[in-house]
This record gives C-alpha cells, structure tokens and sequence, in this order.
C-alpha cells in the first residue's frame, strides 16, 4: 500500500512572510518526531511511503501535484497549521475530502469543533456534558459578568484556538478580579480570540482513544494522569508550556504520568463513559484524547478534546497505548486501517 505522510512546517521558514513569530519551537518540531516514527511503523509492514510538506503557499501547488503523481492509497494526515494558523489546519482535511483521498485521524467537521476551545465547549454544554463555566474574550468585556457567578472565578485564560498549551504559564491561573480583564486583553493581543474559564484546581487527567477498525467506535487506553510532584504551595497545578516543551524547567521534571487503578476515589468507569461519548459527539476519528480535571468533590470536567493528538514516541497517546497493551506499529496500523474504512 503506499502512504502519503503530510504535514505542515510553514514555521521553518524563518525568511517566510507568513511564518509565525517563533521559529523551531518544540512544540513545533514534535511534527518531525510523528513523522519518523509512522514512516517506520509502515515501512516496517511493507508498504511504500512518502513525505509530503507544506511550507508556504508557494508549495501548495506542487505538494497537490505530488500527491497526484504518488496516487497515495491512504494519507496520513499531520497538519497542525497551515501558513503558521492554527485556526486553518481543519480546511486541510476539506481538502482531502474534496479530493477523495482516504486521510487518518478525524474529519473536517470534527478538527473544527474542536479546534477552537469556545466552540468545544458550547457543543458540550448543548449535550450535557461536564465543562467549566467560561466566556469568550475578543478585546473588550464582551458584556462579562463576574458577579453573578456565570463565570465564578479563579480563572484561568488561555487562547482559544493554540494546542500544546501555548500561551499558557502561571499567570494564566487569575484569583484576583480586579487582574482578570488586563490578562485577557494581554493574552488577546498576542493570541486572538480568548477564553476565560473557571479554574478548576482539582486532579488532571488525559483519556486516550483508539478507533476499532471496522467500527467507528473507540476503544479506550488506561486513564493516564497527571501529578505535580513536588509543587510548591500556591504555584498553579497546570501543565503549562514549560511542563510539556521545556526540558530545563521544573514544571517539565516535576509533572509526572501515572496510571492509577482505579478506585472509589478515582472514576475511571465514569471518564471513560464521558470520554466516549465525546468521540460521538463530536464525531472523532481514528484517535483522540480527552482531557480532563476532577474537582475536590470528584466532578468530572471536561477542558480540551484533542482531535488527532501528537502521537511521537514519547508523547502521552503513546504511553497510554503501551499502557493498554499497543505497540507504535499496532497503532499506526490501527489508525490507518480506520482511515480505510472511510474510502470513497
């Protein structure tokens, strides 16, 4: 079979016009990581692959007429940005589908829905699923209102449309009110459009799925979570930029994945089932991961649903395959045998 891998690395360019402002930043570069590791996988098996990448707009026209020459059977769908956007990288799997090329991972409707954290969770929220209180900020107060506890703080702000946690460090935990709307329009000036969301300060939790093949359904890995070890008294419980990207940081040797069994104090069952109906809600595919925090009462709240989350070696997804007993070569399998139900 042969297998197009694309992604996006508009950000390498530093000359490029369009290139966001930071250049080979880690959360960036874990794209290549993917990359390498489904490009063995699948040789590994047999088939043929090649690398497909879009860099700016003036490889947009030969990355298509590439694709046409290989005539991929399937393709492998990495793009996490088009032209340094976040916001954009759903119109890539339009794209595909217009084109009628089979492509891994969750469809347009879905990577845009969740793409954007403020849609995310109105979705949620019109469905009853568990998601924090929260508001949109786009420059000004947008008619917020902190008093009659629609928004109750802490808070937490981040951007609305960034994943890897971008955008986010300690600051982004506001307990005062008087310091929310300046931190709104500082993370809006550099960002965009903005959520502000209540904070819950409870246990972290990140829910992986794997499609079965065949299905459409999803089978879900062990609940992994997230302890911060060792946190100083008052220093927000969050994974912030520096706990996921930077390897000198405290945050990053200090937040730590565990696996616990489940138990009265933790609902595993009940994750699971809200994780699951996630994935039909918001018509996920191939692989997703949920995330979530508990509140002190053991409520679930669901933050972010990462559609087509990293899958590199040492990424969180792949720890909680191994955990559920999958090996790199048995997901990537899986996700492309689900891409292939859904040929034309």
């Amino acid at each position: 079979m042969k297998i197009a891998i694309l992604y996006s690395q508009d950000w390498a360019d530093q000359s490029a016009s369009d290139a966001p402002e930071a250049q080979n930043r880690p959360d960036c570069l874990d794209t290549l990581d993917q990359a390498k590791l489904i490009e063995d996988s699948l040789v590994q098996k047999g088939h043929v692959t090649r690398r497909f990448v879009l860099k700016d707009r003036a490889s947009f026209m030969p990355l298509l007429a590439g694709i046409n020459e290989f005539a991929p059977d399937v393709i492998f769908n990495l793009v996490e940005s088009i032209y340094g956007k976040e916001e954009l990288h759903p119109s890539m799997a339009g794209l595909l589908e217009i084109l009628n090329i089979p492509y891994t991972g969750s469809p347009l409707s879905a990577l845009a829905s969740t793409t954007d954290k403020a849609v995310t969770k109105a979705v949620l929220a019109s469905v009853g699923l568990p998601t924090a209180r929260w508001k949109v900020f786009n420059g000004d107060d947008g008619g917020l209102n902190l008093e009659n506890g629609l928004v109750r703080g802490p808070w937490i702000v981040k951007p609305a449309c960034a994943d890897a946690s971008i955008g986010i460090d300690d600051d982004a935990v506001v307990t005062d009110p008087a310091a929310l709307l300046p931190k709104a329009a500082q993370v809006s000036a550099r960002f965009g459009k903005t959520l502000l969301e209540r904070f819950i300060d409870g246990r972290e939790f990140n829910i992986s799925l794997l499609e079965m093949p065949g299905s459409g359904k999803a089978e879900v890995m062990p609940p992994a979570e997230m302890e911060f070890a060792n946190w100083p008294v008052g220093k927000p419980r969050i994974v912030n930029y520096k706990a996921k990207w930077d390897e000198a940081a405290f945050e990053y040797e200090n937040t730590v994945r565990t696996f616990p069994p489940a138990g009265e104090k933790t609902p595993i069952e009940e994750m699971k089932k809200v994780a699951l109906a996630c994935w039909d809600v918001f018509g996920l595919r191939g692989y997703a991961r949920v995330d979530m925090r508990l509140d002190p009462e053991g409520g679930i709240y669901i933050m972010e649903i990462n559609a087509n989350p990293c899958i590199a070696p040492w990424s969180g997804f792949m720890a909680a395959s191994k955990q559920g007993g999958y090996g790199p070569e048995q997901v990537i399998e899986r996700i492309v045998l689900s891409a292939l139900d859904r040929r034309p």
